[in-house]
Parts: structure tokens; C-alpha cells; sequence
């Protein structure tokens, strides 16, 4: 695709489905302990141990990430016109 052309809705939405499916495996693989032992360190942040901050930041970019991407991925309302309203011209 070239640069100057905007994407379809089609891919749009085929990109947030990609997504949203490749999600979980990341996570995954940054909750497996190799990935986890490296900020085990003996370091804190405000008293707040570093493996403790990277276990609760991840947790949370991930519900963040899934939340967005749910709103992206979900169906939007069909749009009506002034005759699909409930108590228009044509009730």
C-alpha cells in the first residue's frame, strides 16, 4: 500500500484482530521467569521492590492494551436515519 492512501476499515479492523491475538503470547512471555528474574534485583522504588513495579506494570499494560482493543474489535450500532428512530415520521 502506498503511503499517501488511508487504510480501509477492513484492515483496520484485520490489524486490531492481529492484535488481539497476539496479545496473550506476549504477556505470556514476559511473565515466564527468565524475563522475570532480570528485574529481581535488589532495588526498590519507593520502597516498592523492582520485580514487584514490573509484575503489577505489566499486569496492567496488559488489562489497558485488551480494554483497548476490545473497543476497537467491538460492533458498532448500525446508524440510523430520522425513520429508524423510535416515535419518528414513520411510527
Amino acid at each position: 500500500m502506498p503511503d499517501g492512501e488511508p487504510r480501509d476499515a477492513g484492515g483496520e479492523a484485520r490489524g486490531a484482530r492481529d492484535a488481539a491475538s497476539v496479545l496473550p503470547f506476549v504477556v505470556t512471555v514476559l511473565f515466564v521467569p527468565p524475563i522475570i528474574l532480570i528485574f529481581a534485583a535488589p532495588l526498590s522504588l519507593a520502597g516498592v521492590p523492582l520485580i514487584v513495579l514490573y509484575l503489577f506494570g505489566v499486569w496492567a499494560l496488559a488489562i489497558v492494551a485488551a480494554f483497548m482493543l476490545a473497543r476497537k474489535l467491538a460492533p458498532k450500532p448500525p446508524a440510523h436515519g430520522r425513520e429508524g428512530r423510535p416515535g419518528g415520521p414513520s411510527s
